[in-house]
């Protein structure tokens, strides 16, 4: 999910519903992380409260689920060019937190 901005816009909101909506049909217990990640020229600080943000909105869509945000700055780019607006993402990750 492409994440710009200090709020969350409309599309973005209407995806994450999307990803809600796939959650609450698990079969099984999981918890979510939502990393932040950037392209060069924007802080660490700036992808956890992008990470923050959209952790926020999926809580009160999805009570009762462990979710945890990160910010991972530059670190984990999935374009080569640092500076290719691409880096500028959020990541949710959803980990199976039972044992079958």
């Amino acid at each position: 999910m492409k994440a710009a901005g200090t709020r969350l816009r409309p599309k973005e909101k209407a995806v994450l519903r999307e990803i809600a909506e796939q959650l609450r049909t698990l079969p099984f217990a999981y918890s979510v992380v939502v990393e932040g990640h950037t392209s060069a020229g924007h802080s660490k600080k700036e992808t956890l409260l992008m990470a923050k943000r959209t952790a926020s909105f999926l809580k009160k869509i999805v009570p009762g689920v462990a979710i945890t945000e990160v910010g991972y700055g530059t670190l984990y780019p999935i374009i080569y060019d640092l500076k290719d607006p691409e880096n500028r993402r959020i990541e949710i990750i959803v980990r199976r937190s039972d044992n079958r």
